[in-house]
């Protein structure tokens, strides 16, 4: 009996590599903190290097969690007041409604991100400016 050991293996999508590095280095930069605080000479550079990393998680997991569909959302009500054959169309509606408040989002960012340029707006310790 011949037994098929080939195995496929699956590539590990970017954005959970990504988001593994971002952790690892953000949790580097708060141990550097926590150790520099301790011996009292703290480094100002490293809370806002942690926020940076902690916001760009953010939006390489929720990458990862809408290309895999693991965005949270609450679908009881829809098991509980709908038939399963209209379960397909309520979540078409579902996607329309969460990519025009993307929609949204990303105009108020982008109105955001002009006003910060206008005001040459930088961070007050490292002075790295707000639009990159």
């Amino acid at each position: 009996m011949a037994v098929n050991n080939n195995k496929v293996k699956k590539k590990t999508p970017v954005e959970l590599i990504i988001g593994v590095a971002l952790f690892c280095i953000m949790v580097i930069v708060v141990l550097i903190e926590v150790v520099t605080r301790l011996a009292g000479h703290p480094y100002t550079w490293t809370e806002e290097v942690a926020k940076w990393m902690m916001i760009w998680m953010t939006f390489v997991g929720a990458s990862y969690s809408f290309r895999n569909g693991g965005l949270l959302r609450v679908d009881f009500f829809v098991r509980k007041f709908f038939k399963p054959k209209y379960h397909k169309v309520i979540n078409i509606i579902a996607m329309i409604v969460l990519g025009a408040f993307f929609a949204l989002l990303l105009i108020s960012s982008v109105a955001y991100m002009m006003l910060s340029i206008e005001r040459q707006q930088v961070y007050s310790v490292t002075r790295a400016p707000y639009t990159g």
